[in-house]
């Protein structure tokens, strides 16, 4: 995982906290209209995964949002050597990646609809429908985790694919390391307050900062950029940065149905499971 993510999680907050008028990221100003600004950098850092053995935390459930393309010309999922052909010869019902499908709220009963799952390919989008699809129509199986189209999709292009797993793993990765944060404005009484205020919002508790740890206050000094009267002033943090990272393993569809056979004193027991608790 990247540390980008580190970066993205503090300019988002220092975003929803300091409003829209400094320009926040990892990249420093070139000139007057990029004032004012404030400039993320990370050092030092060190990175691993949370958790018992290094594995993964486990599923978690819910609605998670997945977009996704489909090649046209080359519908296949490889993976570990192993393909599997993602649309059926008339090219009408195709196979999602990762399996059952719920609505954007997390529940599962039909009918979905256009903000459950979105298709496009050349042409256009798909409405989403309950009833056996016609035209430029798709109806969603969300148990099979496929896709019913009302017509043959293209020989070529792509299609474009956004729909929600109510099931996934996570791993949860976790950062340490230096944070430097440059404030600069186009004055010596800009620079000041803006990073003050700054400050202030780090001083904030956020829940993927575990740590986050002022180690030094730089002094306001002259900026190398235009106008002569800009100034720049940095604070540096120690911090311990944890985040949960979706964990997609593609495949072919689910497994529906599981048959279970059972022998103890000379009695067999047989039943299949559909679902978890089942026995059916």
């Amino acid at each position: 995982m990247s540390l980008a993510a580190v970066v993205d999680a503090l300019a988002l907050r220092l975003r929803s906290e300091l409003g829209a008028g400094p320009k926040i990221g990892d990249a420093l100003p070139l000139g007057p209209t990029d004032l004012p600004a404030v400039t993320l950098t990370v050092a030092a850092a060190a990175g691993r995964l949370s958790g018992v053995g290094k594995m993964p935390r486990g599923p978690r459930r819910g609605a998670l949002e997945v977009s996704t393309t489909v090649d046209l010309a080359d519908p296949v999922l490889r993976h570990g050597g192993d393909e599997v052909r993602l649309l059926s010869d008339d090219r009408r019902e195709l196979v999602l990646p990762h399996g059952q499908l719920v609505r954007a709220d997390g529940t599962d009963d039909t009918p979905f609809d256009d903000d459950d799952l979105s298709a496009t390919a050349p042409g256009g989008a798909f409405d989403v429908v309950a009833g056996e699809p016609a035209g430029r129509q798709v109806r969603p199986d969300p148990a099979r985790g496929v896709l019913r189209f009302g017509q043959a999709l293209p020989a070529s292009g792509t299609l474009s694919l956004t729909y929600h797993l109510g099931q996934w793993d996570v791993t949860t990765v976790r950062f340490t390391g230096d944070l430097a944060v440059e404030v600069t404005a186009e004055d010596l009484a800009s620079v000041t307050s803006l990073t003050r205020r700054t400050a202030a919002a780090l001083d904030e508790p956020a829940a993927d900062f575990r740590v986050l740890s002022p180690s030094a206050w730089g002094a306001a000094r002259r900026a190398s950029i235009s106008p002569a009267a800009a100034r720049a002033q940095t604070l540096a943090y120690r911090f311990e940065f944890e985040t949960e990272q979706p964990s997609l393993v593609s495949g072919g569809g689910v497994v529906r149905t599981v048959a279970v056979s059972g022998h103890v004193d000379a009695t067999t027991e047989r039943f299949d499971v559909t679902h978890e608790g089942s026995t059916e």
